[in-house]
């Protein structure tokens, strides 16, 4: 299983469908892309036979409380912290459990696909600190 948040810039507007058009747009006419991919209310599905990835977009009150505890936690040395401390919106990316790393790639590609969409501050949980 694979987890991160992607925390949006205060200066930054990422929607959705914002989000659904990069991730196809990388995968347009690669091998291995998804057999599928999904608009749910707030989240989007990519599905692979035998595996599914989970990219979802919070705007949540709790998502400015959890921004302020990252950056005071694993996030107090990071040169943006104060700018993480004000991020209102993420996206969440979680996935089925992937035992042979199948889809790591996967996991890295839609994470940067949502990231060049604006600024973003990626942090995973696994590892307990961000990763720029």
């Amino acid at each position: 299983m694979y987890r991160a948040l992607l925390l949006v810039d205060p200066d930054t507007d990422i929607s959705l469908d914002q989000a659904r058009s990069a991730v196809e747009a990388f995968y347009q006419g690669k091998r291995g892309a998804p057999l599928g991919i999904d608009t749910e209310p707030s989240q989007i599905v990519l599905r692979w036979e035998g595996f599914s990835f989970w990219l979802g977009r919070s705007e949540a009150a709790h998502v400015l409380a959890e921004s302020e505890e990252l950056a005071r936690g694993p996030g107090r040395a990071h040169p943006e912290r104060d700018r993480i401390a004000r991020c209102r919106v993420r996206f969440e990316i979680e996935t089925d459990s992937d035992p042979k790393m199948d889809h790591f790639n996967d996991f890295l590609f839609v994470a940067e696909a949502v990231a060049r969409l604006g600024k973003v501050y990626r942090f995973q949980p696994g590892r307990g600190g961000f990763v720029d």
